[in-house]
């Protein structure tokens, strides 16, 4: 067979988005209506979409919220840490000081 190719070519498109394929073309001899019943479809279909993605970015946003807020917790008790150890340390450093001096 001359002329077949099994490679794909590049002025092949890419494949429509699997959650919102576009609508067929209407056919030319479509009525009025049946035109706007396919514009309502497709404008419930994207609102649907739209309200999809706005809870799954709240439940994102939420989950950062959270995430910052455990941060920040542990930040804090790294500083407590910090100065708890400066203190031991210090302590630690005065005994064996006195230790030496006797």
């Amino acid at each position: 067979r001359r002329g077949a190719s099994a490679e794909p070519t590049d002025d092949a498109a890419p494949p429509p988005s699997p959650q919102l394929p576009p609508p067929p073309p209407p056919p030319s001899s479509a009525s009025r209506s049946d035109i706007l019943s396919r514009l309502e479809r497709s404008a419930s279909r994207l609102q649907s979409e739209l309200d999809r993605r706005r809870s799954d970015l709240d439940a994102c946003k939420s989950d950062l919220l959270e995430a910052r807020s455990e941060r920040d917790a542990l930040g804090d008790d790294v500083e407590r840490m910090k100065v708890s150890g400066r203190t031991e340390l210090d302590g630690l450093r005065r005994r064996i000081e006195r230790t030496l001096k006797r």
